[in-house]
């Protein structure tokens, strides 16, 4: 190196040392600016210092665990993990990283990785208390051994206020049984670190295991005092005031809770909601009005008291200031607000082309309003326009992911559309959302088992229980499949575990007798359904598994006997009487299960299964003039009886009074939308005696869309003539041919797919249907012979035209 070069070197050296010194100064300026700024109790601009210390010093572990606690502190968990874990890549032995880990892991419920960090910290610092008090919670939730508990003992001794080392002292001490000991080391506690949250809550658990009811009300006022931002301790004191009947302390708190949210209109409600059960509407009303004329005020207080003139039937005012309210905000959110709820009045009074208007104003300004999309897509749903209905929930589910509400009735838009499967996944995902709520549970469960999909429901009940806990719904419906599936061990095991539940569960009696006659045991299972059917406070469905189970046995002389018995002991008992008259008209002992049905509804007029079997009898007899008396008789005490209602729908058809049973079938659909009797019934009325009308035709169609995967003959009967009524006959063709073949003795499905194959041009086949048709309704009062006569007259002339074209071609 010639002496230029060595010079110039030696110069690049001393450059570089002078930066090495420059980085390093400058990371201990910062560092050292950090923890003054920190004294200063100005931990944010801290951090940042820290901050760039870690860009000048990657490597520096004082400013990682300044960064570390600043993290914690601000309860950013994850960010407090990453810099201890590269604190330990950097030095294992770091004594308060692998502590904070340990107690961030116990906290977490991280049990193994808990052990992990506390062990290793434990054999480098045996004497650091917090390491001990981590050390003793962790191995009494893992062991509960009494090592743990003289650790934490040792720990709370040398330091009375170490809230770790407590709590396992508080916890042994319940889990012992001991709540004195119990309250006493809540107590300690409490007085060594008074504002320590964890202490006074698990001290307020410790009152209620008690029952300590003044204790609770001193330990939530404590509560309140110490943390008054903190609404839920607010919300359960004034449960406590209200159960001491202490009313105007109780409506201070939850105004306590309305002023510490101020944005949060509910909150006010609340109190409404309090002085609305407490003192009456009138004094609701007084405080809604109040608020609602505040400067500024939000306009939930004006729809609030739009709310409660509904409540009062005072619908007149309610749509005075609803449409004042429009008035005064006019295109605005709140605005619209106001003319959702403007809508949900029309929709009550069934005026639809304001409620249209409405809201179709509304999503013209925000196409995505959530509250809007949802009501007009009800509103779609009640008319059976699903397409536009599944349109609508689609957009409503953009705007709010996870609203289950939104979900289900996307799960009922397809289901009403046909699409079976996109049904079930919606509510799959409902399940998924609502954390598998068991009502939502249950309804995915019945439409997987409708579906054919036992094992699916099966697999998911079991999923919930084992969320929910041993849920006596999850569990009956489970009972429910495997009595289906014939596993009669798996079913009794069922019913052990409900009774676990109940001991007196009929419902599991029930189920460990089908069990029983399930596997032959007939004897066994029908002592117990004799014994609960002779119980005092008797179970009505008893007595008729009972019933049933003898008579599946083939024991109908048994049967009968067991209720003449029951009769003779008690000549009021109403419901052995219908089983009895139903077992009679089964043998064809007509005159005398009349006379039972009749002895039944003069013993109890609200008994609907009764006037239901009267009129059958009087129908298979021909009196066609007592089955409208009975029915009139049974509806006059049960007009909301959806069976009776039903029946009398029939009869009304059977008799030709179309008009009247259109009009049953039309409120019992609104009442009753997914009931597929129901819908197949009016859907099919209007196809076959409304569809000259083209809007009861639409709707008549879109009623009976849900059935295009049917494979219930009169299903596929009801859709495929539709699909030929709206000009699909080649659609329809399918459908129709293969509910004639299944039903070859239904002179109107015979006669619908002679209809269609004329259309289809399959004119041989289309007579040979229409031919039987006739015959069959020969015997009957057929509705459609003379359009039965017109299709055979068609075919000829079709025939005709046929031949003569045939003829000039030769």
């Amino acid at each position: 190196m010639n002496k230029r070069a060595g010079l110039l070197a030696s110069a690049g050296l001393v450059v570089l040392l002078a930066a090495c010194d420059s980085a390093e100064e400058r990371a201990a300026q910062h560092l050292e600016r950090g923890f003054a700024l920190q004294q200063e109790g100005k931990p944010g601009k801290a951090n940042l210092e820290f901050r760039n210390v870690i860009k000048l010093q990657p490597e520096n572990i004082e400013a990682r665990f300044a960064i570390a606690t600043f993290q914690k502190r601000r309860n950013n968990i994850r960010g407090a993990v990453g810099q201890y874990r590269s604190i330990l890549e950097l030095d294992e032995n770091h004594v308060p990283a692998r502590r904070e880990m340990a107690e961030i892991m116990l906290i977490a419920n991280q049990l193994e990785e808990a052990q992990r960090h506390v062990d290793v910290a434990f054999g480098l610092a045996p004497d650091d208390l917090m390491v001990r008090a981590i050390k003793s919670s962790v191995e009494y939730k893992t062991q509960q051994s009494p090592e743990s508990i003289e650790m934490a003992q040792g720990v709370v001794a040398e330091n009375a206020r170490n809230v770790v080392a407590r709590l396992v002292l508080i916890a042994a001490a319940m889990d012992q049984g001991d709540l004195d000991e119990a309250l006493a080391q809540a107590d300690a506690g409490v007085a060594a670190v008074p504002d320590d949250l964890s202490l006074n809550i698990i001290r307020l658990g410790v009152l209620e295991q008690r029952e300590d009811i003044d204790g609770i009300g001193e330990q939530l006022q404590r509560l309140v005092e110490a943390f008054p931002d903190a609404d839920r301790f607010r919300d359960a004191l004034a449960r406590w005031y209200i159960h001491k009947k202490r009313f105007d302390d109780a409506e201070g708190e939850y105004r306590a809770i309305a002023a510490n949210n101020p944005g949060d209109y509910e909150k006010s409600l609340d109190v409404v909601r309090f002085l609305n059960v407490i003192h009456g509407p009138a004094r609701a009303r007084e405080e809604l009005e109040t608020l609602a004329a505040a400067e500024g005020a939000l306009v939930e207080y004006e729809l609030a008291v739009a709310s409660l003139d509904i409540e009062a039937g005072d619908e007149a005012a309610a749509i005075a200031r609803l449409d004042r309210v429009i008035a005064e905000r006019g295109e605005t959110a709140d605005g619209d607000k106001a003319r959702i709820e403007r809508a949900k009045i029309h929709i009550r009074n069934e005026e639809f082309p304001p409620t249209d208007a409405l809201l179709s104003s509304v999503l013209l300004r925000d196409p995505k309003n959530h509250d809007a999309l949802l009501l007009r897509a009800s509103r779609y749903l009640n008319e059976d326009r699903t397409e536009e209905a599944i349109d609508d929930l689609r957009t409503a589910l953009d705007v709010a992911p996870e609203d289950v509400q939104v979900v289900l009735l996307l799960a009922t838009a397809f289901e009403r559309n046909g699409n079976g499967e996109l049904a079930l996944e919606r509510l799959a995902e409902a399940v998924q959302l609502s954390d598998f709520n068991i009502n939502i549970t249950l309804r995915y469960t019945q439409a997987l088992m409708a579906d054919g999909k036992d094992g699916v429901a099966e697999s998911l009940l079991r999923d919930a229980i084992s969320r929910n806990g041993e849920s006596r719904d999850l569990l009956v419906a489970l009972g429910q499949i495997k009595l289906e599936q014939q596993a009669w061990r798996e079913a009794a095991d069922i019913a052990g575990q409900l009774k676990i539940i109940d001991p007196d569960d009929p419902v599991a009696e029930r189920l460990a007798a089908a069990a029983y006659l399930g596997q032959d045991k007939e004897g066994q299972g029908i002592e117990i359904l004799k014994e609960l059917a002779s119980a005092e406070d008797a179970d009505p469905a008893s007595l008729t598994s009972l019933v049933r189970a003898m008579l599946a046995g083939g024991d109908i002389d048994g049967a009968e006997e067991m209720l003449r018995g029951r009769i003779d002991r008690d000549a009021e008992d109403a419901q052995a009487i219908v089983l009895l008259a139903s077992i009679l008209s089964t043998k064809g002992d007509l005159e005398e299960a009349e006379v039972l049905l009749k002895r039944s509804i003069d013993l109890t007029p609200g008994n609907s299964v009764a006037y239901a079997n009267l009129a059958r009898i009087y129908n298979s007899q021909g009196r066609n003039d007592e089955v409208t008396a009975i029915l009139q008789q049974g509806l006059a005490t049960n007009e909301n009886n959806i069976a009776l209602r039903l029946t009398k729908a029939m009869q009304l058809e059977a008799t030709g009074d179309i008009d009247g049973a259109l009009d049953i079938y039309k409120d019992l659909y609104k009442l009753r939308p997914n009931s597929v009797v129901i819908a197949n019934n009016y859907a099919s009325l209007l196809a076959d005696h409304r569809a000259e009308d083209p809007d009861t035709l639409a709707r008549a169609y879109n009623i009976a869309r849900r059935f295009r995967n049917a494979t219930d003959p009169f299903l596929k009967d009801t859709y495929g003539w539709l699909l030929h009524l709206t000009g699909d006959s080649r659609n329809a063709e399918p459908m129709i041919i293969s509910a004639a073949e299944e039903m070859p003795s239904h002179p109107m499905i015979q006669y619908h797919a002679g209809m269609v194959l004329i259309e289809t041009g399959k004119l041989a086949q289309a007579r040979n249907y229409l031919d039987r048709a006739l015959q069959l309704g020969q015997a009957l009062d057929f509705a459609r012979e003379d359009a039965a006569i017109a299709g055979l007259a068609r075919i000829d002339e079709l025939e005709a035209q046929a031949a003569s074209g045939d003829t000039a071609t030769q």
